[in-house]
């Protein structure tokens, strides 16, 4: 009985039509405010994939000097697919 009355919580298609609804109601500069800030949020993702690198590049130097090849080489394939990831997004 829960389940059937907290379906229409977990509705996609009715959270959709809501969220499109609050969306025609914002005024334009909310609007612009929302999409500078993911503009913002998008930026400092930037930076955090710089900083997740750096550490996965450093781990793998530690690695290498212990005569743990295998693992430095995981940590390196890491880091260039995040770099990869990042070019597809510039793209």
């Amino acid at each position: 009985m829960a389940g059937a009355s907290s379906a229409k919580f977990n509705d996609k298609k009715r959270k959709d039509k809501l969220m499109r609804s609050i969306e025609r109601r914002e005024p334009s500069e909310m609007r612009k405010d929302h999409a500078d800030m993911l503009e913002v949020m998008k930026q400092l993702n930037l930076d955090n994939n710089f900083t997740i690198k750096f550490g996965l590049l450093k781990k793998a130097c530690v690695l290498f000097f212990y005569g743990r090849y295998n693992d430095s080489f995981e940590q390196v394939a890491k880091a260039a697919k995040i770099i990869q990831d990042q070019r597809e997004i510039e793209k």
